[in-house]
């Protein structure tokens, strides 16, 4: 009887050993599909993150010229508005001088005079354009 239990319990021990041999094969089957799978998304992912790589490397060099642009722009505005300051006070100058030259010589000097300033400030406004070219 105990030789009928050994026998019994060793075929059970041997079928568990077979299932447990096809549960392997099976897991290494799964493994193997799920690591074609892994390999493939690594494919995928790597010419991505190269891409995004130089998606980033490409933005840095937009911001650096965005910010060279918004200094340079700074500049030629400071500059711009420090000419018209200096164009406002020459032009009140001119008025001022024309002024006193009137009041000294009368009106006949005084048209004489605003012909000369007129193209005086053409001039100027002239060369003032060229220069912001």
């Amino acid at each position: 009887m105990q030789q009928v239990a050994l026998e019994k319990r060793l075929t059970e021990i041997d079928e568990a050993l077979v299932e447990l041999e096809n549960t392997r094969q099976n897991l290494r089957t799964q493994a193997m599909g799920i690591n074609a799978q892994l390999e493939q998304l690594v494919g995928l992912i790597e010419p991505a993150e190269k891409e995004l790589e130089t998606s980033e490397a490409h933005e840095m060099e937009l911001q650096k010229q965005e910010t060279e642009g918004q200094s340079a722009l700074a500049r030629v505005e400071r500059t711009y508005n420090q000419i018209q300051l200096d164009l406002g006070r020459k032009q009140e100058m001119l008025e001022n001088l024309r002024q006193k030259i009137e009041d000294d010589f009368g009106l006949v000097a005084s048209s004489m005079l605003r012909m000369s300033l007129a193209r005086c400030l053409c001039r100027w406004m002239a060369w003032w354009n060229n220069c912001r070219r």
